[in-house]
């Protein structure tokens, strides 16, 4: 059976009497250690440290008062009880003991009992410490643990979102892609057929002998502008294939940019009988932005406008789109405006909001329009929106002007 190892004392005093009285007195419950040397003592004491000191002030070379600061100014040993052993009785003696960082302060001559009891009472009081600090120290280690689990699950957490925040933009993409791609094959259609119809005639002229030379050159004309029309559209497409995100900002004419957006979706927008408005104002100042993002931002308001008002089932449907310059003639001013079904006032602070969205599952992200917002941000704009529920609504976007001299 393992018997529990005895605490160690450790006993300081150059009085060769006062050390054999004291180990007499303590060795049946404790291991006593002893030395007269109060300068070696940390040197003696790194290689088996005690549980408490019992120390005398007056020794040569180094008293105990620097023997106990200097045992407490390291931390391997300042949690070590000591309490000072001594023959002076002086008040000022026992106040710079206790300054110094001792616990307890014993005069000669002692008595053994009191002693013993001491001994027994600091050394319970140094085990409950140690004890909370164990406990300390294993909250603490299991704070850390729970921090780092909690650490690891909110990276896992991140990279869930990550992840379902590209699934969203890529499908938010796609969408866009499909309006596009729509408009595109609306815009081309038009001048194809008008070319095809002209071309048509021709091949008929000719083939009934019929061919008049005079009037193919009336029709020629209007065959080149057609193709034209179906160049300016290709070069655009070309523009976005083209387009690497994070390219410089450039000066740019808004009245450009909207009328940009029509190249793909103009004639879309005709075939669902979908009336445009166009009040810009001439002249504007320039701002500073990316023209594709901005196209994208205009296309995704238009969308909105277009779906939102089919839904409505209007008989009668409009998109106004003004340019100004403020009042202040600091900011360029533009406003979508459209007499679909209106936003709901509880909800008109919602819309800019990451995946909030008013459509049906399955359709649309709830990316567009808080896309929208960051990228007018981005440009040192704002969007803001305006609506009178079941009449209209408008968007309004403002971007720094570029001062003119």
């Amino acid at each position: 059976m393992n018997s529990v190892p005895l605490k160690k004392v450790l006993i300081i005093d150059d009085s060769l009497l006062d050390r054999t009285i004291l180990k007499e007195v303590l060795k049946d419950d404790y291991q006593v250690l002893e030395t007269g040397d109060g300068q070696g003592v940390l040197d003696m004491i790194a290689q088996n440290i005690p549980d408490i000191i019992l120390l005398d002030i007056q020794m040569p070379g180094m008293d105990g008062f620097e023997v106990c600061r200097r045992l407490k100014s390291d931390d391997k040993y300042r949690f070590i009880p000591v309490f000072f052993f001594t023959a002076s009785t002086d008040l000022e003696s026992k106040v710079k003991g206790f300054q110094s960082g001792a616990v307890d302060y014993i005069t000669k001559p002692f008595i053994n009992e009191e002693i013993r009891a001491r001994i027994k009472v600091h050394l319970r009081i140094k085990e409950l410490e140690e004890q909370r600090l164990k406990r300390l120290e294993e909250e603490r280690r299991k704070v850390e643990e729970d921090n780092r689990q909690m650490t690891q699950q909110l990276k896992s957490a991140d990279q869930q979102l990550k992840d379902f925040t590209i699934q969203m933009i890529q499908s938010e993409k796609m969408a866009a892609i499909g309006e596009i791609t729509a408009g595109i094959a609306h815009e081309l259609n038009q001048p194809l057929n008008v070319t095809k119809i002209i071309c048509q005639s021709i091949a008929k002229d000719i083939e009934k002998n019929r061919f008049d030379l005079e009037g193919a050159k009336e029709d020629l004309p209007e065959i080149i502008s057609q193709m034209n029309r179906m160049a300016k559209i290709i070069d655009h497409i070309r523009g976005f294939a083209k387009y690497t995100p994070g390219k410089a900002m450039e000066e740019l004419n808004i009245n450009t940019v909207i009328d940009n957006v029509f190249i793909f979706f103009g004639q879309q927008l005709s075939n669902h009988n979908i009336g445009v408005e166009k009040n810009f104002t001439d002249n504007l100042p320039m701002i500073t932005g990316d023209s594709v993002r901005l196209e994208q931002v205009f296309l995704n308001i238009i969308t909105n406008a277009r779906q939102a008002m089919e839904a409505a089932n209007k008989p009668s449907k409009t998109i106004e789109i003004k340019s100004y310059l403020d009042p202040d003639r600091k900011n360029i001013v533009v406003e979508f405006k459209d007499n679909g079904p209106g936003v709901p006032c509880e909800i008109q602070d919602k819309i800019f909001e990451a995946f909030f969205t008013t459509k049906e599952p399955g359709i649309g992200t709830g990316l567009g329009l808080s896309f929208a917002k960051k990228i007018i941000e981005e440009h040192g704009g704002q969007i803001e929106v305006e609506s009178q529920p079941g009449e209209w609504t408008t968007f309004r976007l403002t971007f720094p002007a570029i001062v003119q001299i």
